[in-house]
This record gives structure tokens, sequence and C-alpha cells, in this order.
């Protein structure tokens, strides 16, 4: 017989849902709890609010995704720091010596201003988004290039069909002696 479940309808579900939140995958969240991935299936099948809590966790990244894709498809505004070095004051009677070798001189910052900058649609997104939600914007297009020669064939006098028969090769010419 195996051993004991770990599950505790208390906290393993608001655990899951954290981590499935942060993006785990089903293998990651058993390794977490100490399980295999098929005690984890068989909590879903267990327990409703084991279900419901991993499916709600798996949605958010997911729902975060398309939510970062669409803000790069429509473009956004975004708030920039920059930051400038403080002047320094030398102590008077110090000399000013460069830092040692292979050692960076460290310079204090501070917030100059915070610029405001339009960040515009991405193409790639755009391209991106259009190729998976419509068939006009796919790169690879799917062209039917079958014929049905039977119809065309049947379509046509015998005279003809015989003669474009013999000429696409479906057909030899017979050869008089």
């Amino acid at each position: 017989m195996g051993r004991g479940t770990v599950y505790d309808n208390a906290t393993t579900p608001e655990i899951a849902k954290a981590l499935f939140k942060c993006g785990f995958t089903d293998e990651e969240v058993a390794e977490e709890f100490g399980v295999t991935v098929a005690t984890l299936y068989n909590w879903e099948k267990k327990y409703p609010k084991f279900a419901r809590f991993r499916q709600e966790g798996k949605s958010f990244p997911v729902a975060k995704a398309v939510n970062a894709l669409m803000k790069r498809v429509e473009g956004y505004e975004t708030k920039e720091r920059v930051l400038r070095p403080v002047k320094q004051i030398q102590a008077p009677g110090k000399p000013n010596r460069p830092p040692p070798r292979g050692r960076p001189k460290k310079v204090k910052m501070e917030l100059a201003q915070v610029v405001i900058k339009d960040i515009p649609p991405d193409m790639s997104a755009i391209k991106y988004y259009l190729g998976n939600k419509t068939n006009d914007w796919r790169d690879k297009q799917s062209i039917d290039m079958t014929a049905d020669v039977t119809t065309r064939a049947v379509d046509m006098p015998p005279e003809e069909r015989a003669k474009w028969l013999i000429e696409h090769g479906y057909v030899k010419k017979e050869e008089k002696k």
C-alpha cells in the first residue's frame, strides 16, 4: 500500500494556486508537494476545490501574457526615471585621487526627472496577433491545388477527351504498324 497523502483541504489548494500563478508546471507543483503528477491529477478528480484553484492559478499567467501582448499590439505610455550623478564636493585639503586600479569609482545618483515615454505599437506583436486570430494574416496560406480530372474529362466530347487524355499522359497513343 502507498504512503499517506499530504493533502490538506485547508492549505493545499491555496498553495497550489499560488504556485500555478507563478507559472509552475504540474510536474513542478507535484515536486513541491513531494508527490507524483498522477497524485496531483487524482486530487483534481477527488477534491473540487483543488480542481477549481488549479484552474484559476493556471489561467492567471495566460491572462497576464495576453494582457502583455495586447499592450504591445496597441502601444502604451510608460514612465521612465532619469538619473544623474550627484556632484560630489571635495573636502578642503584632500587631493582628488583616482580610484585604485581595477576598482570603479562609486558614483551616487539622484532622480533628475520622470519622463513619460510613448511606446508605439509593435509590428511583430500585431503580426503575431493577427496571424493567430484570422486566416488572412497567416504566414502560410493553404491553397487547394487538387484538380478533379475525371470531372473535366467526362464533361468533354469523346474526341476531345481522348486527345486531352493522351496529351496529359493518362493514356498512351496507339502506334500504327
